[in-house]
């Protein structure tokens, strides 16, 4: 399994929306959302754990949903 990093996520975007654009890439094992959308106190961000990550970066990576471009990496743990 591999996980990714997403970021620049649409405003008050969910779990379930995120899983949606990810699941057509590889079968999603699990999904983090971080966000706080009513104080705003940090950039909201997500995790996802996915059997093949690079199909879902290559396709979404740089994707336009809402009024952002969403930004999806391979997670490195330093």
């Amino acid at each position: 399994m591999e996980k990714v990093f997403i970021s620049a996520l649409p405003f008050k975007v969910t779990e379930p929306e995120l899983q949606a654009y990810f699941e057509p890439y590889g079968q999603v094992t699990s999904l983090e959302l971080h966000a706080d959308w009513e104080e705003a106190s940090f950039e909201p961000y997500a995790v996802v754990e996915m059997e093949n990550a690079e199909d879902a970066i290559k396709a979404l990576d740089g994707k336009i949903i809402g009024s952002t471009y969403l930004r999806v990496n391979k997670l490195v743990v330093l």
